[in-house]
């Protein structure tokens, strides 16, 4: 047998081996599926809790799906802040923070394109609230209205 049958011979029987594909992040979170019916959007609001990985709690595979969806999740999400679920309270924030970011600048990966954005936002998050999970049920509730409001005025 030559060197090179004998790489194949060795590749085969032992490539694999310390081999192991890494996920990226991609792979992780893949691509959102089209959200063109409603029982695919509920099916990620209910499963919003589901699946957090260790480092990173706060974004389970349903939080990146849905905040992937931009603002016409919205809707859906908010009454999640009303839970008395923390977990589920902070997986909802979680979008709504994700999706209202995106909305005024921020790219996953990128960081804010616009200088003022952050500021921008900021100010945006405290005149709609201040909207936060660990906030007491009537805070929330406070918010939820102005939220609403704002929803109703976009047609999201």
């Amino acid at each position: 047998m030559n060197h090179s049958s004998a790489f194949i011979v060795f590749l085969v029987l032992y490539g694999p081996l310390g081999c192991e594909r890494t996920s990226t992040r991609e792979e992780a979170n893949p691509p959102p599926e089209p959200l063109s019916d409603l029982a695919h959007l509920e099916r990620l609001v209910s499963t919003i809790n589901d699946n957090p990985p260790e480092a990173h709690f706060s974004e389970t595979p349903a939080v990146s799906q849905l905040i992937s969806h931009g603002p016409k999740v919205i809707p859906y999400v908010l009454p999640l802040m009303s839970s008395d679920d923390w977990e589920t309270r902070l997986h909802a924030h979680k979008v709504l923070e994700g999706v209202t970011m995106e909305m005024n600048g921020f790219r996953l990966g990128k960081g804010w394109v616009e200088k003022e954005g952050e500021a921008r936002w900021i100010k945006w998050w405290a005149e709609m609230g201040d909207l936060k999970p660990d906030s007491d049920a009537q805070s929330r509730e406070r918010a939820i209205r102005v939220w609403t409001k704002w929803i109703n005025a976009r047609k999201f």
